[in-house]
């Protein structure tokens, strides 16, 4: 609950805001008619109707048509998703150039243009921030709900601070759902994969209940028993359980007003992990071999049983549980001219995870990390209709978040013999005033400025008890048992300014400034139980050059931008092996540039396609005290430096994580009549990225190669709204091997890594009406 303090300072904040809107309505309203006469009473800023094929996306709080978005944005529809059976943000995120996401077991970690975050604790906020049907998500556990029952995936590169805030300094993934339809319909799935013995079904059923009201509810089960064969007992791991449910409501009594109720539940439960052991240095597979493990230190989608510490507290299965709840309310009301929008957000993550820190049968040590995430935050905006020669958005924001998270921990006689409990609990409160105002020069120049300033206090609360394996609330000499409190305030005012010639319907070119701000955090990792525990802002300003144009008869859309991002204070988190802990710190400063061009070609033939293409150059400007991981340190390639208390290196010029140089994809589909009714759909989709290192260090054994993906589907669907359908589904089709994520073991040159999902055939029946 909102203090009175808090309560009368968001309720000012808003006053202001909306008191400046209906000032600047009024001087618009003035210009405006102005506009009007000498135009003969029509506006020529007036847009025309939308084609049927025309793209329509919220990247700036309204529906517009994407080739009038003046930023770099890529749309992923929901008819490609179902198509190809895309269920997860990482497969579609391939669709995407200059996008790179993959899931580690602390969760997932997305980069945009090579700016994100490579950690491996899930305690650093993403650069990456999270839209789901108009509410900012602050933890990217979300994207782990599935994909279902979407209306698409709008994937937004750059700083996005005016619209969404905070933690966008790279970009943002908006997520759109599917609403109520005008009149009743429905669909049900079935699917079942052969390779991976998975199977799920999914369906939605929605349209109106009142003259005034439409609902639709959306559920999906899946299970599978995974693609890790466990070398001692031949189970096959990571076995998964989800189910996900979604109810919409939506109110539109009169023309103007309208609102949108959402409530989502999601439960994902993975037994086991799939990760397994892929390199081992000599010091390592002595150890094995001394154990008798039967760990082969290859990736092979084979690996050894994981062995839980003897005489520890924590559970001594090892899994990942994701418990989530949404609710959402927005509200669109008319004022005159102007259009008052609320936008209500609640919702509750519960995660937890229990890991064999050394995956095999070593028992090093053991770590378990649960997570209570509670997000309260209300947005309030005013704007003028976006097609008069000066239109406006002015609003302000307000969010509480609640986080509990542990770091439990049972440490073998490598690191002592010690169970240790370390709590962190963050109560953070972030205010927020923004506006942008838009002036047309001309029918076709218009210049838009904008910014936003935040302001977020966070308090912090570290304990920790540490005591004799197996009782950490026991008393242990080496190790101290503290109670600290830290707190965090800071503010920011991101601009950002916009300069766009349109050319008749037809197209725009347009170039932008930007910045954004990621704000600062504390460390669950701290040990020292002395002073401050927390992290700095990471900041960034970007440069943006681009074009989009809608050719021939709208069938073509072309897009192409040029950009280069500045970072300061780059966030990172290492997990080198040295210890059980991990390490978060600033970076000094880094820098992105490149550019990304896509096609998509939308015929009334029975071919369509798509193509992308990306290139993004992401460097360390400065990185004087980068970490090392345990073979960099017996390499002696890293060395002791003054104020460093442990071996470093310099990475001042060399290439960031999840970063890949080059990112492409291409997709063609074919539809031919075979009844009045149904049609033959055939179709592929090629993505590739160059190599990649996983994590901060670019230790080589953490560079992922380049990867080339194939995915292919057959079906046989009508060619209208109704109909039954069957299609079979190949993922991964040549059944290429990949890592998505390299954790460094605690002997040199020994990494454990995430393995990326192996060939996927999956038949699939469904109907719709």
């Amino acid at each position: 609950m909102m203090s009175k303090k808090a309560n009368a300072r968001f309720l000012t904040c808003t006053a202001i805001v909306t008191f400046v809107g209906v000032a600047f309505e009024s001087q618009a309203t003035a210009q405006n008619d102005v506009a009007d006469a000498n135009n003969g009473g029509e506006n020529s800023a007036s847009s025309t109707p939308p084609a049927s094929n025309l793209i329509v996306v919220t990247a700036r709080k309204r529906e517009e048509s994407l080739v009038d978005v003046p930023l770099s944005i890529s749309v992923v529809s929901g008819d490609q998703l179902d198509a190809f059976a895309i269920r997860d943000v990482q497969s579609a995120a391939r669709l995407v150039p200059n996008v790179y996401l993959d899931e580690v077991t602390a969760g997932p970690r997305v980069s945009i243009r090579g700016l994100g975050n490579a950690q491996t604790g899930g305690v650093v906020d993403s650069s990456v921030g999270l839209g789901i049907d108009g509410v900012y998500f602050g933890r990217p556990r979300w994207l782990q709900a599935g994909l279902f029952d979407v209306e698409g995936i709008e994937v937004l590169r750059g700083p996005q601070s005016t619209y969404f805030g905070r933690n966008t300094t790279a970009g943002l993934i908006n997520i759109r759902t599917r609403g109520p339809t005008d009149e009743l319909s429905s669909y049900l799935n079935a699917g079942y994969d052969f390779e991976l013995d998975n199977y799920q079904f999914e369906g939605a059923i929605g349209g109106p209940i009142h003259n005034d009201v439409g609902v639709r509810i959306a559920y999906r089960h899946g299970e599978g028993s995974g693609y890790l064969r466990v070398i001692e007992t031949g189970e096959v791991t990571p076995d998964s359980n989800e189910d996900i449910l979604r109810l919409t409501v939506a109110y539109e009594p009169a023309a103007g007003f309208d609102a949108t109720y959402t409530f989502t539940y999601f439960d994902d439960f993975e037994n086991g992990n799939s990760q397994e052991v892929g390199a081992c240095g000599a010091a390592f597979l002595a150890a094995l071999s001394a154990a008798g493990s039967a760990e082969d230190c290859q990736l092979n989608n084979r690996k050894a049983q994981d062995v839980a510490v003897p005489g520890g507290f924590l559970p001594r299965e090892f899994f990942t549980h994701n418990q989530g709840w949404a609710h959402s309310l927005g509200i669109n009301i008319p004022v005159g001219n102007l259009t008052l929008s609320s936008v209500t957000g609640y919702n509750r993550l519960e995660t937890d995870w229990n890991s064999d820190g050394d995956w095999g049968a070593l028992s090093f040590f053991a770590v378990n990390r649960p997570e209570l995430y509670r997000q309260l935050s209300q947005e309030l905006r005013l704007q003028s209709d976006a097609s008069r020669p000066i239109s406006f958005i002015v609003g302000g924001y307000y969010d509480h978040v609640r986080r509990r998270m542990n770091q439990d921990l049972d440490a073998g006689p490598p690191f002592g013999s010690f169970s240790l409990t370390r709590l962190l609990e963050i109560n953070a409160d972030s205010y927020a005033a923004f506006g942008e105002v838009t002036w047309m020069i001309t029918p076709e120049l218009s210049i838009t400025a904008g910014g936003r300033y935040t302001d977020v206090s966070q308090d912090g609360r570290l304990t920790q008890e540490a005591g004799p394996l197996g009782n950490p609330t026991g008393i242990i000499g080496f190790i101290p048992d503290y109670d600290i409190l830290d707190r965090i305030d800071t503010s920011d005012f991101s601009p950002s300014v916009t300069l766009q010639y349109s050319f008749d319907d037809v197209g725009q070119i347009y170039a932008s400034y930007k910045e954004g701000f990621k704000s600062g955090g504390f460390d669950l990792d701290n040990s020292a139980g002395v002073g401050s525990f927390n992290y700095g802002d990471e900041s960034a300003e970007s440069y943006e050059l681009g074009a989009r144009f809608d050719l021939v008869d709208r069938s073509l859309l072309l897009s192409v931008a040029l950009f280069r991002t500045n970072v300061t204070d780059l966030q990172v988190q290492s997990f080198t092996g040295t210890g059980p802990t991990a390490i978060i710190l600033n970076a000094a400063s880094a820098r992105m540039q490149g550019g990304e061009l896509e096609l998509s070609y939308r015929p009334t033939s029975p071919f369509s396609g798509n193509l992308s293409f990306g290139y993004t150059d992401a460097e360390y400007r400065s990185f004087l005290l980068a970490p090392c991981t345990t073979g960099q340190i017996a390499s002696g390639f890293c060395t002791i430096r003054p104020g460093a208390p442990a071996p470093t290196q310099d990475l001042s010029g060399q290439r960031l994580p999840l970063a890949p140089q080059f990112s492409a994809s291409a997709e063609l589909n074919y539809r031919y009549p075979i009844f009045d009714a149904y049609d033959l759909a055939l179709g592929a989709n090629v993505t590739h990225r160059s190599s990649v290192f996983l994590n901060i260090e670019n230790d080589p054994l953490t560079r992922s190669g380049s990867l080339t993906l194939v995915d292919a589907r057959i079906a046989f669907e009508p060619n209208g709204n109704s109909g039954f359908s069957a299609a079979l589904i190949g993922r991964n089709i040549f059944n290429e091997q990949y890592m998505t994520g390299a954790v460094s073991l605690p002997f040199p040159n020994s990494f454990v890594y995430d393995v990326g999902l192996p060939r996927s055939i999956e038949a699939q029946v469904g109907f719709r009406f």
